[in-house]
């Protein structure tokens, strides 16, 4: 008979625990494409985007070598797509998930060809900018900030 008891119960446990963890994982995977992962702020833009915005953007592969000598390829969207105010008197600051931030001129981003916000494995972005200081590479940006 205890035998029996401890049996159900273990069953009604893990019935539980299936039945909690399937809905949370659909809703999960189907709300982490509705949250916003940048947003661009400046006196005259407020635009925010989600995981599905950026990948539904036209996509570029670009290859950036680390400090460490290792090269590794990026696939993201380029910068001044999503920046559609950018000037030559333009500043723009990245900011980091941990509040690191970068700056750079619009004048050096205009230049730059191949400077991509890039995917990362964990689902967050990241700024690749081949060619320049190491110091600007941010990882998990979340915000540029146009001055």
């Amino acid at each position: 008979m205890k035998h029996k008891l401890v049996v159900c119960i273990l069953l009604l446990v893990g019935v539980f625990l299936t039945a909690c963890g399937t809905p949370a994982a659909v809703e999960s995977s189907s709300a982490k494409a509705d949250v916003v992962v940048l947003k661009i702020t400046g006196p005259a833009t407020e635009l925010s985007f989600t995981a599905a915005d950026m990948t539904a953007q036209d996509q570029i592969e670009v290859e950036y070598t680390g400090k460490d000598g290792v090269d590794t390829k990026y696939t993201g969207v380029l910068v001044t797509e999503l920046l559609p105010e950018i000037s030559d008197s333009s500043t723009l600051t990245f900011i980091a998930a941990d509040g690191y931030s970068a700056e750079i001129s619009g004048t050096e981003l205009l230049q730059c060809a191949n400077c991509i916000i890039a995917f990362q494995e964990n689902g967050g972005l990241r700024l690749v900018m081949p060619d320049f200081s190491g110091k600007l590479q941010v990882k998990d940006l979340v915000e540029i900030n146009i001055k």
